[in-house]
């Protein structure tokens, strides 16, 4: 008879634990998250196509809605529609359950994967909880539809593809084409990660090219079927995917390390340096000693198959983002799919000095001081920015670009005033707005600035500075992102 070993058990209960009060915290801190600029959008995405599937809605109204997830935004819709009757807030506040739901169901599968990679339970649940205490991954669990949804089906994807390389269960390997398939939908930097795989798969078999072909076909086949509009138009759609996105047709400005930057006129080191702007310095830290010892394994010719995945996986987008140099808005939303290397890339460390208590002593003590951040920044993903922030000025980067914090800014106003008329340059305030109760929604009016009582000021490229007709500020003393301003 197999018997499970006692400390495995042990730390499996420990993530049992820590997964049910997270969970909790999660839910509990919900409220405190407003609705984001895109979360419309969003949704008329999924309206969009539901409406095409049940064949309601023509080829080119579906075109107007083609990008971005629908494979996530059509089953949101769907639920929606349980609760139809119900008001707006209630149905907001169902799409981000059950977006933190996937995210919850990601953090156990990231779980699973590392003790696969390094058999260390240990190692693997400690790495897993400063994943789950990123601040930033946190926030944006809660209502970024598009970059945590890509984020947790590659996740699943990656698992199902260990699984096959480590054990040859050809059933892992179809399952992970699915979900890498449908993860490309959402974000087209899914290719990377699909290029890592077959590049891997060509390594770890002697014998590849069925496993190869059928990895390729089927994750094409998921790629197509995530997309009502490629049903139609396969050949021509993939090239307005691939032409809309490589194109990065992004008109705004975008305050980065200091200076502003437009469209085709990038920085190389953009994507480095946001991801390790609002990462745990630990986990940078333990990311660099494996990328290193991963290069030099690769090139003396003596690397794991696991080495040679999470490296390409770091890799290739990584180098693709430095040559063509995009303009990104909304800092790191993008490109946090990259941070699931770098903590796997970390969790691989940490299990090899395992055994070494001084080291490994010292890595978990800065471990539990880096999740207290969670509590202390509240998961509000533009405040949380690590040391490294502090050699640039303030103001030196965006903050609040979704302009979420207006839902505390104006219920602080209705906990102050029976009624406000209010006024904000940025009309995304409304998303916020139909978080509210309806009874709190009634007491609200936007006007113009000059019939407006109060303004909504966030910062986007002149600092704020608070003045007698401040009343709420929002933000560090230093480095306001939010005023709260009486008009008159």
């Amino acid at each position: 008879m197999n018997h499970a070993n006692p400390k495995n058990q042990k730390w499996n209960l420990f993530f049992g634990v820590l997964l049910f009060i997270y969970t909790v915290y999660g839910f509990w801190c919900m409220p405190s998250f407003g609705s984001p600029t895109d979360e419309f959008t969003q949704r008329a995405i999924g309206i969009e196509n539901a409406r095409f599937i049940s064949g309601r809605s023509s080829v080119e109204k579906l075109a107007e809605h083609q990008f971005f997830g629908p494979i996530v935004e059509t089953p949101l819709y769907l639920l929606e529609q349980l609760i139809y009757t119900k008001d707006i807030s209630t149905q907001i506040y169902l799409r981000h359950s059950v977006l933190f739901a996937i995210f919850i169901s990601a953090l156990i599968v990231f779980f699973l994967l590392l003790k696969g990679l390094t058999k260390n339970d240990g190692a693997s649940f400690f790495i897993t909880l400063v994943l789950a205490c990123n601040p930033r991954l946190f926030a944006h669990a809660h209502y970024n539809t598009k970059d945590t949804a890509f984020l947790c089906f590659i996740l699943f994807g990656l698992y199902c593809f260990v699984q096959f390389v480590q054990h040859k269960n050809f059933t892992s390997l179809l399952l992970a084409a699915v979900w890498l398939g449908a993860a490309t939908s959402i974000r087209l930097a899914g290719a990377f990660v699909l290029m890592a795989c077959i590049s891997t798969l060509a390594f770890s078999l002697k014998s590849y090219g069925k496993p190869i072909l059928y990895f390729c076909m089927l994750s094409l086949l998921a790629f197509i079927a995530s997309f009502p509009y490629l049903w139609i138009h396969p050949l021509e759609g993939i090239g307005q995917l691939i032409t809309y996105t490589t194109q990065n047709p992004y008109p705004w400005k975008v305050l980065f390390a200091g200076k502003i930057h437009l469209v085709g006129n990038g920085l190389w080191y953009y994507v480095p340096l946001s991801l390790a702007l609002s990462s745990a310095i630990i986990i940078l830290a333990l990311f660099l000693i494996f990328f290193i010892r991963a290069i030099r394994s690769i090139a003396r010719k003596n690397f794991s198959i696991e080495q040679l995945l999470i490296l390409q996986l770091f890799a290739l987008p990584l180098l693709y983002f430095m040559i063509t140099q995009p303009v990104f808005y909304n800092m790191g939303r993008h490109t946090q799919f990259m941070l699931i290397p770098v903590y796997l890339g970390a969790g691989m460390v940490l299990s090899a000095v395992w055994s070494n208590k001084i080291a490994k002593n010292t890595v978990l003590g800065i471990i539990a001081l880096t999740c207290f951040a969670l509590p202390v920044h509240k998961g509000n993903e533009m405040v949380y920015f690590n040391g490294i922030k502090s050699f640039w000025k303030p103001y030196s980067f965006e903050l609040d670009y979704w302009t979420l914090s207006a839902k505390r800014a104006i219920q602080d106003l209705l906990n102050k005033e029976k009624t406000i008329s209010l006024y904000c340059f940025d009309r995304a305030v409304e998303n916020s707005i139909d978080m509210l109760p309806p009874n709190e929604r009634e007491r609200i009016s936007l006007n113009v600035k000059d019939s407006a009582d109060f303004e909504l000021l966030f910062f986007r490229e002149t600092p704020l500075q608070v003045n007698e007709k401040t009343i709420f500020a929002y933000g560090s003393k230093k480095e306001p992102y939010l005023l709260v301003n009486r008009l008159r």
